[in-house]
């Protein structure tokens, strides 16, 4: 079963990285510092981002962009990347690998508690379903379900 992309989708991944941002750099603002506070947001932005897309994708995505993000803008040197040092660059690497790893427990949660939603039998309703006879005659849709008699007549109220 192929899926396409929605466009929905890819809006709620652009819209809530660039509410991220505006509220980094707003914090950036007000305090002057953002130190760990990058992650704690992009972190709540991945979690939104797992929450109101479908699909696996978007939540790996959004954790791989988050940790780019947050190396890039928020920690120094800011909107760049610097490897002009080996050492530099493979503890870069390491420590995007944990970024990563971290923001990534975000989008698992959200796919764990909609798990049992997903795969969670509806149960059988126990009395028949009734149908509904439109004006025209023809039958209509499974509108309400109703008791049989014997039920509704074991459901009376004792004389007073």
């Amino acid at each position: 079963m192929k899926q396409t992309i929605r466009k929905t989708d890819i809006l709620v991944l652009l819209g809530v990285f660039a509410l991220a941002f505006l509220v980094m750099f707003g914090i950036q603002r007000i305090s002057g510092r953002i130190d760990g506070v990058a992650s704690m947001v992009f972190v709540l932005a991945v979690f939104l981002i797992s929450i109101y897309t479908d699909g696996y994708f978007w939540g790996v995505m959004a954790s791989l962009l988050s940790v780019l993000a947050v190396n890039f803008a928020f920690r120094s040197p800011y909107f760049a990347f610097n490897f002009t040092l080996p050492e530099r660059a493979m503890l870069w690497v390491l420590e995007s690998l944990r970024r990563f790893f971290g923001i990534l427990a975000a989008p698992l949660v959200v796919i764990l508690l909609r798990l049992p939603a997903r795969t969670a039998p509806v149960p059988p309703w126990p009395f028949p379903m009734r149908r509904t006879v439109l004006p025209d005659g023809s039958a209509g849709r499974q509108v309400h379900r109703s008791f049989p008699a014997e039920a509704a007549g074991r459901c009376t109220l004792p004389a007073s």
